[in-house]
């Protein structure tokens, strides 16, 4: 019994300080440095996947191979606090899916979906 009191008391001490479970603080996230052009490539450099997060809350992600654009789907976010909701429209069904967004500068987005960590780079505007 003491040492569920114990387990309890250090859960809600964890949540009260605003800890992660990976001992982590979370960072503040500054909205504003989302919008834009986002970058990730596979390892091997044959798939890219291109994000475009707009002002009014649409996201666009065009994923490529060897050069050529393969699919392209639109669609709209949010986010709350480190969380970021991405909701896309495909063949008439919607997707949901929501990151955790563990780190984002001017330069680096970087995400959790589940247990995998994905980091973005951003594209700079050719205007």
């Amino acid at each position: 019994m003491r040492a569920v009191l114990v387990g309890v008391v250090s859960a809600v001490l964890l949540a009260m300080v605003g800890g992660s479970a990976d001992g982590r603080q979370p960072e503040k996230i500054d909205a504003k440095l989302l919008v834009g052009k986002w970058e990730q490539k596979s390892p091997d450099g044959k798939f890219t996947s291109l994000f475009e997060f707009s002002k009014d809350g649409k996201l666009e992600n065009v994923v490529s191979s060897g050069g050529k654009q393969g699919y392209k789907l639109t669609g709209k976010f949010k986010l709350e606090g480190d969380k970021l909701g991405l909701t896309f429209a495909e063949d008439g069904k919607e997707i949901k899916m929501t990151w955790t967004v563990l780190r984002l500068t001017q330069t680096e987005l970087r995400t959790r979906d589940g247990k995998a960590e994905d980091v973005w780079t951003r594209v700079k505007d050719n205007k």
